[in-house]
């Protein structure tokens, strides 16, 4: 790629952007419709990091702001997820090969999952295989007490952590019950875990046609200990994972 690509870096919680944030060097701020947008470099990088806020719409205005007003050439969203399926645990990263609308329904219109007009159910995504490798590597056992506190390694028994290219699906619903879980098995059995943003990031990148990366990191099993594992998980872990992604990204 050019030395002059910009890359627009996205989270939807201020806990898991602002470590990135702080990477930034000779940071520029600029504010656009309430939102933040932080220019500068990340290892000779040129960046634009933004907290989006939750949900679809949130996700898919800052995302059309960063293509439209910052020009930038790639768009990366990281984040945390709740995973579906049980070989995820806590601590788990899934880099998206496919995103998809869990919430969308307009049958009899179209088939569940389908977005109108461009009747597209998954948007596919390009994992970078050189990408890929280098978080395999920066999450590998041996490197875990690098990105995150021992006493968070232990509480969230990060010794041992996956990555994973799996499919991941976006709705405007905290998903916390098994109910909902086996919904998403059923139908969408490819799916890994669930979140609010990646897919309409997706969407927003194949209708410009600008290649985009979603990142999600497991904090919680998506059941009814959900909500009680996702706000520690976010304010100790995340952030850090964060950080740790995104300069796998940006590394030579």
């Amino acid at each position: 790629m050019s030395e002059n690509i910009i890359y627009g870096i996205m989270s939807a919680m201020p806990e898991e952007i602002d470590g990135v944030i702080s990477l930034i060097h000779n940071p520029q701020h600029k504010s656009i419709a309430g939102r933040t947008y932080t220019s500068g470099t990340i290892n000779h990088k040129n960046v634009v990091v933004v907290f989006s806020r939750w949900g679809k719409v949130a996700a898919a205005s800052t995302t059309t702001t960063l293509i439209d007003y910052f020009k930038v050439d790639k768009i990366v969203f990281t984040g945390i997820a709740g995973a579906i399926h049980d070989d995820l645990n806590v601590g788990d990263i899934v880099v998206a090969d496919s995103c998809v609308f869990h919430d969308l329904d307009i049958r009899p219109l179209n088939e569940r999952f389908v977005v109108p007009i461009i009747n597209k159910k998954f948007f596919e995504l390009n994992v970078s295989e050189s990408w890929y490798l280098k978080l395999v590597n920066t999450f590998h056992a041996n490197n875990i007490n690098q990105i995150i506190d021992e006493n968070w390694i232990t509480v969230f028994n990060l010794r041992t952590v996956q990555v994973v290219r799996r499919s991941i699906a976006t709705g405007d619903q905290f998903v916390n019950s098994e109910k909902m879980k086996d919904d998403l098995r059923i139908n969408l059995p490819v799916v890994a875990c669930v979140e609010m943003e990646g897919a309409a990031v997706a969407q927003i990148c194949f209708e410009y046609n600008i290649p985009c990366s979603i990142v999600r990191t497991i904090s919680d099993s998506a059941n009814n200990t959900a909500a009680m594992d996702f706000m520690p998980f976010a304010k100790y872990v995340a952030s850090s994972y964060s950080v740790a992604i995104v300069t796998a990204l940006l590394s030579d």
